[in-house]
């Protein structure tokens, strides 16, 4: 156990490590509170002046998406000056992004939540006049909230520095995989490189970060992998075209220029057009259309006040977030739907719980209709149906160990629950879908009944035999119509799946904690086979239910059909009623009416306004009456 005069710590608490220092959880002797306690390597002038530089910068800020300082304080065995921090108990971003279910990035909620963060810290930066210099996820740290969010934070400004408008670069800092392509130049290729201004760093780095976080990739990376070939991703990075905001170096050696996010990317397609284009300005490093950072966090302000709104279309087993104004309308709602999946506004019915939102009188707001949620969607049905079998496939990689057990393991494990993992997604989707589906049941059971009493309440009062037969035609037509069942178990299913992902990442964690000695073997090859029975159970489960997919979709399809023409032909009916000859008559009678009401009302406020006028008049007389009285 080693300690300094207010706090003890030991090397096996390792939190994470640097160029220059080691991250320690530390214990407070005064309340046995905890803390980061960054212990340097070294007492040279260098070290010190890291030291130095952090305490400055710190020490000046305080904001909660910056971690804390709370000192400086001198291990008493080795004389090593430790900088005491706040401890933050969820890890780094770096970490999270390990995580199985983000190596494909990070969704829609938890995006905007570092987003929203990290715009936060650095608009405190850009108030102190502050780079940061080494933005990248492993200095992004996290901590859990009162709420159950986790909270993001800047760290380790050891390289940041105070700069002017003629600042230049004087050393070299950064991470490779994040850096700039001019320090990127000057570090690894040619070291008489021209140098950069320091303000302009921070604007590529946190561009790559948001990539990163993204997709769960590095982009600008050669064929031979990380830190391969430095001379070909200087290429990428010196040549990259305008609007580019990735590359990949194919087996013939050729530059692939990518403009958009991968479709493995987790966030929706409206969220990712939005974000892709402030990545794409934070990479432009030589064009006049490149991103400061103040630009970078007005278009957060935007992104981060728009509204989300979950959309599902049941018949295409189609699932999107649309983020919308606040002061936009349903018509814009329908706009983004129909460029999204090309259905025309007038043929888009959207419902919202038991609220018909195509009806005229819905004229608010976007931000004053209840929030949508995965859970509880805009259901969009469309009146012309029109049948697509181009729903996308889920492929899923058959992946398993090797016969030694090695280094690897881990990464072979994280592949193979992020695999069950997506399999657990597709459940939930099914589950989802089929929620949907049988709501839409509900609602157009519900519209058919209704037209149904309004069509029988008619009839009453009015005889027509043709229009009778008609209707009574389409009663037997919704009496035949058997109702629609949806995926069997499904739900039941998910469970099961979603429990076996928990089993699967416990063991990836004893996976990735447990040392190479002889005496884990046997449990390392315990953990390996239990992994991979618990894939290829999941796997067995999935394509069973993926077989019944194409049925079931059939089927409701085949149902939606029938009762929307069952309602347009109870529609219509009722219509043909309403324009009969003594339902016309009433109708014209009740406009009449509804004249000779108006001109009442019109009568009525006139004379009230003359008798308004009169008794002013009276007044007026009785007062000249009164004075007049007075003289005699």
């Amino acid at each position: 156990m080693l300690e300094t005069k207010s706090f003890i710590y030991s090397r096996e608490d390792l939190l994470g490590q640097g160029a220059t220092s080691d991250v320690y959880r530390g214990i407070s002797k005064k309340d046995g509170s905890f803390c980061a306690m960054k212990v340097f390597r070294n007492k040279d002038d260098f070290s010190m002046k890291i030291l130095r530089r952090e305490m400055d910068v710190l020490s000046k800020i305080n904001h909660e998406n910056i971690v804390k300082i709370f000192g400086v304080e001198t291990d008493y065995g080795t004389g090593k000056p430790i900088l005491i921090m706040e401890f933050l108990n969820r890890g780094t971003l770096y970490d999270q992004l390990l995580e199985p279910e983000h190596l494909n990035g990070f969704s829609d909620p938890l995006f905007l939540y570092l987003l929203k963060d990290v715009a936060a810290g650095l608009t405190q930066l850009q108030i102190s006049g502050i780079v940061h210099r080494d933005i990248k996820p492993n200095n992004i740290l996290r901590s859990i909230m009162l709420e159950g969010r986790d909270i993001y934070k800047l760290s380790d400004f050891g390289g940041a520095k105070k700069v002017s408008n003629e600042d230049t670069m004087e050393s070299i800092v950064g991470t490779e995989e994040y850096a700039h392509p001019a320090v990127y130049e000057k570090a690894f290729i040619n070291k008489r490189a021209e140098m950069t201004s320091s303000r302009h760093l921070d604007e590529w780095s946190l561009g790559i970060t948001l990539y990163h976080v993204a997709t769960g990739k590095i982009p600008f990376q050669t064929k031979e992998g990380r830190r391969k070939n430095r001379k070909c991703r200087l290429e990428m990075l010196k040549w990259k075209p305008s609007g580019v905001i990735s590359a990949i170096e194919n087996e013939n050696g050729e530059i692939i220029w990518e403009k958009e996010l991968p479709s493995t990317c987790m966030l929706s397609r409206s969220l990712s057009k939005l974000i892709r284009d402030s990545i794409c300005g934070l990479l432009e490093s030589k064009s006049k259309k490149a991103s400061i950072i103040p630009d970078f966090l007005a278009d957060v302000e935007k992104i981060l006040m728009k509204v989300p709104v979950h959309v599902t279309q049941p018949s295409q087993e189609r699932l999107e977030i649309f983020y919308l104004n606040p002061w936009d309308k349903i018509p814009h709602l329908k706009e983004e739907i129909a460029q999204e999946w090309d259905i025309p506004g007038h043929e888009q019915l959207l419902f919202h719980g038991c609220i018909d939102l195509t009806l005229p009188f819905h004229s608010k707001n976007i931000s004053e209709y209840p929030p949508t949620r995965p859970g509880h969607p805009v259901i969009l049905i469309e009146k012309n149906l029109i049948k697509n079998d181009k729903v996308p496939d889920l492929s899923i990689e058959t992946i398993s160990f090797p016969e030694e057990i090695s280094s690897k393991d881990s990464f072979i494990a994280a592949q193979i629950c992020s695999q069950i993992f997506k399999m657990k997604e597709a459940f939930h989707r099914y589950n989802h879908i089929n929620d949907c589906m049988m709501y839409t049941v509900g609602i157009l059971n519900s519209m058919v009944g209704s037209e149904i009493r309004n069509m029988e309440l008619l009839m009453n009062h009015f005889s027509d035999l043709v229009l009778e037969k008609e209707h009574i035609s389409s009663l037997e037509s919704v009496n035949s119509l058997k109702d629609f069942v949806g995926y069997p178990n499904i739900e039941k299913q998910y469970k099961k799946i979603k429990n076996l992902f928990n089993e699967a990442g416990e063991i990836l964690k004893h996976i990735r904690t447990r040392k190479l000695k002889k005496e884990n073997i046997h449990y390392q090859t315990t953990e390996r086979k239990c992994l991979e029975s618990i894939f290829q159970t999941v796997k067995a489960d999935f394509e069973k239910h993926k077989n019944l997919i194409p049925e079931v979709r059939e089927d409701f399809h085949k149902w939606l059909s029938q009762k929307l023409v069952t309602h347009q032909k109870i529609s219509n009916l009722k219509t043909q009623l309403m324009m009969s000859t003594p339902l016309k008559r009433i109708h014209l009678n009740a406009e009449m009416d509804k004249r000779l009401q108006q001109q009442t009302k019109e009568l009525i406020a006139i004379s009230r306004k003359e008798a308004h006028r009169l008794s002013a008049l009276n007044s007026d007389i009785l007062q000249l009456v009164s004075s007049n009285m007075s003289y005699i």
